[in-house]
């Protein structure tokens, strides 16, 4: 019963966000008020993905450590979840495909439209983790 209170929660969540981008001419503007799950769930990364958890915990190392390698927040992330260092990095992937066509597009292009690669139009984890980052902390 918990569970299903939990997703009406979320769902009521996503509808005012998308009320609210629909409001602003497609916009969702964050502040420091906002936080990265609210960022997260705008651009299509939803909770039911574990990855949602990984890159949230990953963006918040690396606005902690500019100086951080997706080799280091990966085996962090494995120690805190008790997973293993290539079960963070697919479910990472994971959850970054599946939002692909999912959530805001003017977010979406105003985070990651210079960061993708042209050439097979796919952005790496490193890549995604980075720009969130650096949009969050700029």
């Amino acid at each position: 019963m918990e569970k299903s209170k939990l997703i009406i929660v979320e769902k009521d969540f996503i509808d005012q966000i998308i009320v609210f981008a629909e409001e602003n001419g497609g916009e969702v503007i964050f502040d420091e008020s906002h936080d990265l799950k609210t960022l997260l769930i705008t651009i299509g990364i939803t909770s039911n993905y574990k990855g949602f958890l990984y890159i949230n915990d990953a963006v918040l190392y690396i606005i902690e450590n500019n100086e951080a390698k997706t080799d280091e927040i990966y085996e962090k992330l494995a120690i805190k979840y008790h997973v293993s260092k290539s079960s963070v990095e697919r479910n990472i992937r994971y959850a970054i495909d599946n939002s692909e066509f999912k959530g805001n597009e003017h977010m979406k292009k105003r985070i990651f439209d210079n960061v993708y690669d042209i050439y097979n139009n796919k952005i790496t984890n490193a890549k995604y983790l980075f720009a969130l980052a650096n949009y969050l902390a700029y």
